[in-house]
């Protein structure tokens, strides 16, 4: 029987886990990845037959020059994340500060 998976995004952290007979995979971010390293890592995943989680590393002054050149808006907040982005603990601590409801 073929596995069952879920590939998943929009969350900025790359993972592979089991949940029951689900694997739920998540590629990541190019550009702001949510994990402790070093800036101009791109996270990603190589699909099908397998799945693969990889990381790639890029040039971070070629893509912020590419931000602003772009005319974006948000240019120096996105400089910012590129160049210092935040932990995983501050980014689980400001998580989990908020408060849902609906």
């Amino acid at each position: 029987m073929p596995e069952r998976i879920l590939v998943g995004g929009h969350t900025h952290l790359q993972f592979d886990r089991r949940a029951g007979d689900l694997r739920s995979v998540n590629p990541g971010s190019v550009g702001l990845p949510y994990h402790d390293s070093t800036p101009g890592t791109a996270y990603w995943a190589l699909l099908g037959p397998d799945v693969a989680l990889r990381r790639t590393r890029y040039d971070v002054a070629a893509a912020i020059a590419a931000t602003v050149a772009a005319g974006d808006p948000k240019a120096d907040v996105i400089t910012g994340l590129l160049t210092a982005p935040p932990s995983v603990a501050e980014l689980t601590a400001d998580a989990e500060r908020l408060e849902f409801s609906d």
